[in-house]
């Protein structure tokens, strides 16, 4: 007999899913546009719950003093339901 309670024949997988993009901004944009953004997508992303379960904002390199490439890395949660016990 399995450990797991018979009422419960399923098991939730959940796999997680990264989807990312680069922004390019000026080099001389002020960090509170880059924290309104931050901001932004925070909302987003509680708002869509369903879809979205986190997401990263991360500077990945600075050309020359004249821009900045921003990583946005989103989560998108998928879930697997599994039937066991049978």
């Amino acid at each position: 007999m399995p450990s797991y309670d018979c009422c419960s024949d399923f098991i939730l997988m959940i796999r997680h899913r990264f989807e990312t993009t680069t922004l390019m901004i000026s080099y001389m944009t002020p960090i509170e546009v880059i924290e309104q953004l931050r901001t932004k997508i925070d909302s987003y992303i509680s708002a869509n719950s369903r879809e979205w379960s986190s997401f990263g904002l991360n500077i990945d390199k600075m050309e020359y003093q004249n821009a900045i490439h921003l990583i946005v890395a989103i989560e998108r949660t998928q879930k697997t339901f599994t039937i066991v016990g049978f």
